[in-house]
């Protein structure tokens, strides 16, 4: 059986080639163009383009209310200008705040969902990291801990230094008390 996919778009399978209707032909014509204007600016910016114009009409706003407060006539239409600038001001900025959370979420959703496959990971495998042999082989091939034989060799030859210690130490004691 050969569903369609939900998710992809469907495709316009036509065995005969119909004539469009001129107004969708011109319709069909702005929408080439607009795609071809819309690539030519993508490859121009690095940023999303949504923030480039955000950039630009933040600029040209700037502009406008210091024009409009230089032609203020007194301080009372001054005030009325910096409100209304305000208030214009806190409905652009919204939509930064209202990305800036969404990005937020976004990174906590990444990790939560980090965290419950690390989880599940673990869960399935218990056994999971390095075994005995493993490390062994990693430090005989990277020399990071002396062989068996260079430890017990260095073990008893703590145990021969600690035992003439020992000895050394009970005749010391025995020549103080005698002097």
């Amino acid at each position: 059986m050969n569903t369609p996919d939900p998710i992809e778009a469907p495709t316009a399978v036509s065995s005969v080639e119909s004539p469009l209707h001129p107004e969708t032909e011109k319709i069909k014509a702005r929408f080439v163009g607009m795609s071809a204007e819309a690539a030519v600016v993508k490859s121009a910016v690095t940023a999303a383009l949504s923030e480039v114009v955000a950039d630009w009409l933040m600029g040209q706003f700037a502009m406008a209310a210091q024009a409009r407060l230089d032609a203020a006539a007194n301080e009372m239409e001054r005030w009325e200008i910096l409100r209304v600038v305000a208030l214009d001001l806190c409905r652009l900025r919204r939509g930064d705040h209202s990305a800036g959370w969404l990005a937020l979420q976004q990174a906590k959703w990444e990790e939560e969902i980090r965290e419950v496959n690390e989880a599940r990971l673990r869960r399935e495998n218990p056994n999971r990291g390095l075994t005995m042999e493993t490390i062994r082989k990693i430090e005989r091939e990277l020399n990071l801990l002396p062989s068996e034989e260079e430890f017990s060799l260095w073990k008893q030859a703590q145990g021969a230094q600690e035992a003439g210690s020992k000895v050394q130490g009970s005749s010391s004691l025995s020549t103080c008390g005698e002097t």
